[in-house]
């Protein structure tokens, strides 16, 4: 084979229009081995007329095993990954890839801007911070994507829209080997306050096999600090009454569907508005997979002076015993976007002290509802117009 140029060599992207692949200054040239021809050219990628992406190959076609060995300098959306790169072709006709990451950089600030509206409607976040690269990798068509890669997640922030208010930072270092991931924890933030993710997933590449067990958690997250930062639309927004006290909270992502659950566990939060305020202790856990939505609260609302707004609420006022210690425990499960059941009872005293002054049922339905409580079989009060939200912050 002689010397092979070819100027421009566009591919068009089928279905897919203003798309494209162009290769520039594609050349073959002769070495001293009659074997093996040097192999050059430089790549534009092209979407929807915009161009998306460059790279540079150099490097060596080796003819009678079918191979091609090189370097590639590939720049895709501001994400710049330089690797070898083995190309071979088995007994079957099948191609197979390899190589090795020298340097890997993705850019999430860049992803996040370019790819953004694809869940904007749906969770308003927006990311910052680079994630690190390098190892070995292979594509096969008859097992799929194996390798041995390594790198670190620095200082990924997840922001809030559009108050650029910081969630989380996770700080992370994470290995890929034969398929499958896992990631440690180098000192992640949540909401301000120390937190921790750690996980794997086994067949990362496989959506078949794929397997989730990874956990994010921060314990004892200052409550009254997170009220301090919040921004204030969403203070106002939500009517968020003043809070102090600690709390646990936790996301946990297992299974194949997979199943995430956000877990927040308390005994001490305190809610305080006009001087009067309760205690909360309990949890509530929110479950979400695949056909599958559950809340599950097991909650106690104990009054701790005044008379707070939420036992106000009840329409038999005289039964709330002011001045007398008084408590509502109660249950609450089902979809929070269709019928979720409520079963509870307020209690009056403490310790042994304790005595059940009446029981409790309600219903809300997508977001607000009404209890509804009796005593003996009589009356007890009762509160409508409840939305979810009241309940759960006591307010």
């Amino acid at each position: 084979m002689n010397n092979v140029h070819i100027d421009k060599l566009i591919i068009n992207v089928k279905d897919i229009d203003e798309s494209n692949i162009t290769c520039h200054n594609f050349t073959i040239l002769p070495t001293e081995n009659d074997n093996e021809k040097s192999l050059i050219f430089n790549t534009d990628f092209l979407w929807k007329n915009s161009k998306v992406g460059i790279a540079s190959f150099s490097g060596t076609l080796i003819q009678k095993q079918k191979k091609i060995n090189g370097k590639t300098d590939l720049s895709i959306a501001g994400q710049r990954i330089v690797t070898e790169l083995n190309l071979s072709r088995n007994r079957g006709g099948k191609v197979i890839v390899g190589g090795y990451i020298s340097e890997g950089k993705i850019n999430t600030e860049l992803l996040s801007n370019w790819l953004g509206s694809l869940w904007q409607q749906y969770l308003p976040i927006s990311i910052k911070g680079n994630i690190n690269c390098l190892g070995s990798w292979l594509y096969n068509p008859s097992v799929g994507m194996m390798g041995n890669l390594n790198g670190t997640c620095e200082a990924i922030k997840i922001n809030l829209n559009p108050f650029n208010f910081n969630i989380a930072i996770f700080s992370n270092s994470w290995n890929i080997l034969n398929g499958n991931l896992s990631v440690t924890d180098n000192g992640s933030i949540f909401l301000g306050a120390p937190a921790a993710f750690n996980g794997k997933i086994e067949s990362v590449f496989n959506k078949e096999d794929r397997k989730w067990d990874s956990t994010f958690e921060c314990r004892n997250l200052n409550i009254a600090s997170l009220s301090n930062i919040l921004p204030m639309p969403i203070k106002l927004g939500f009517n968020i009454p003043n809070l102090s006290g600690q709390a646990d909270f936790s996301l946990i992502t297992v299974g194949k569907e997979p199943n995430t659950t956000l877990r927040i566990a308390t005994n001490d939060i305190v809610t305080e508005k006009n001087g009067a305020a309760n205690r909360l202790s309990g949890y509530a856990a929110w479950t979400v997979a695949e056909g599958f939505n559950n809340l599950e609260a097991n909650l106690t609302i104990r009054r701790l002076n005044g008379n707070p707004n939420f036992f106000a609420r009840f329409s038999d006022n005289k039964t709330m015993l002011p001045g007398v210690p008084l408590a509502f425990e109660y249950k609450l499960h089902g979809d929070p976007k269709m019928d979720l059941a409520l079963v509870g009872k307020f209690i009056t005293g403490e310790g042994q002290e304790e005595y059940i002054r009446g029981e409790a049922s309600g219903l809300f339905k997508k977001g607000n509802g009404s209890i509804e409580s009796t005593f003996n079989k009589l009356n007890y009060g009762g509160v409508s117009k409840l939305s979810l939200l009241d309940l759960l912050l006591a307010r």
